[in-house]
């Protein structure tokens, strides 16, 4: 379900750069629970009501801040009612269910093994080969090429270029230069959470 906050930006043509800083802090929040609760799911396990709950909170909050720079008024005064701090804490702490009958079991390959002594087990499905997940960009960057998209909110590549989104967010740091390469794109954050996609 899309979030209330993207409808609202959707309806008044905006962008998260034009929002005021507490709106994209208050964005930025949602996203980095949303990442935390995807890697949850793709270990097999089910996140909490109560963490849906926060999140939708989170959004409300934000649609107030919007609607209040979009209206020049100041009806909003409380802070973001749930950190993503606490709320990742929370994710990690409760008592989770398995979604998964059985647990993935390592046992082809050596480096595979390796990989299991530091790093939770997961299946092809849940986390894709380095070389593929290039291969999965370098497509994603040239369909959005071809229909003429060539620079993108964070947001925007998280709804039309899934895995390039979470290439960019999983070494995402503020204040540092962000973005990856593949073998034939390159994709730069040249304004705050908005990336430039060129070809090499």
């Amino acid at each position: 379900m899309e979030l209330k906050y993207v409808v609202l930006m959707k309806e008044h043509g905006l962008k998260v750069s034009d929002l005021p800083e507490d709106a994209q802090l208050g964005i930025e929040a949602i996203l980095n629970i949303q990442k935390a609760i995807r890697l949850t799911e793709n270990q097999g396990k089910k996140v909490s009501d109560k963490v849906h709950k926060k999140v939708a909170a989170n959004d409300k909050w934000v649609v107030a801040e919007i609607n209040d720079f979009v209206t020049k008024k100041t009806t909003q005064t409380t802070p973001l009612p749930n950190p993503a701090a606490a709320v990742i804490a929370d994710i990690k702490t409760e008592p989770v269910v398995n979604t998964t009958a059985t647990p993935a079991v390592a046992t082809t390959t050596t480096a595979a093994t390796t990989v299991v002594a530091t790093e939770p087990v997961k299946t092809d499905a849940d986390e894709p080969k380095p070389d593929a997940r290039g291969q999965r960009a370098d497509k994603e960057l040239e369909a959005l090429l071809k229909e003429g998209k060539n620079k993108l909110t964070l947001e925007e590549l998280e709804k039309s270029a899934k895995n390039s989104y979470d290439m960019i967010f999983d070494g995402y740091k503020d204040g540092e230069e962000n973005g990856f390469e593949t073998t034939y794109y390159r994709v730069v954050e040249t304004e705050k959470k908005v990336f430039t996609i060129s070809k090499i």
